[in-house]
């Protein structure tokens, strides 16, 4: 699924964009057992939405909001770095994916599993092993 870039659409056209695709319900969280929900981390150029966290505006602002918005900005760059790698080693993020949203998922996930066995972080027997549980261990990209 491509996002719509900052600056290339309008509020009405993201809201649009966002109101075609479903967000996953709530999950429990593994710490806590507490259901938290699934939302997209994105910037200013975002409108108001349920599931959308973006910084707080302006720069007047407390201390609060200026620690959100350091976070949320963290949080941005950390996904970002990562597509980045994916992007430099995989073309397939180059251009926009044609694959159907369900597919997303699984192919996102062999590329980082595919990327940490080329960086060596993965050790693969003769008689392979399951793609989700290497992809959920820790690695660099995960």
């Amino acid at each position: 699924m491509e996002l719509p870039c900052r600056g290339c659409h309008s509020g009405d056209n993201q809201r649009k964009w966002l109101g075609r695709h479903t967000i996953p319900d709530d999950k429990p969280l593994i710490v806590d057992d507490q259901p938290c929900p699934h939302v997209i981390v994105g910037d200013e150029a975002f409108p108001l939405m349920i599931n959308l966290m973006r910084p707080y505006p302006g720069s007047d602002l407390n201390d609060a909001k200026r620690i959100y918005n350091y976070r949320l900005s963290r949080a941005r760059r950390i996904s970002e770095n990562a597509f980045g790698i994916l992007a430099n080693r995989w073309r397939m993020y180059h251009r926009k994916l044609s694959l159907p949203p369900e597919n997303v998922n699984c192919a996102v996930k062999a590329t980082i599993v595919l990327h940490n066995m080329l960086c060596g972080e993965l050790e693969v027997s003769a008689y392979g092993a399951d793609a989700e549980t290497m992809a959920n261990r820790q690695h660099p990209l995960m």
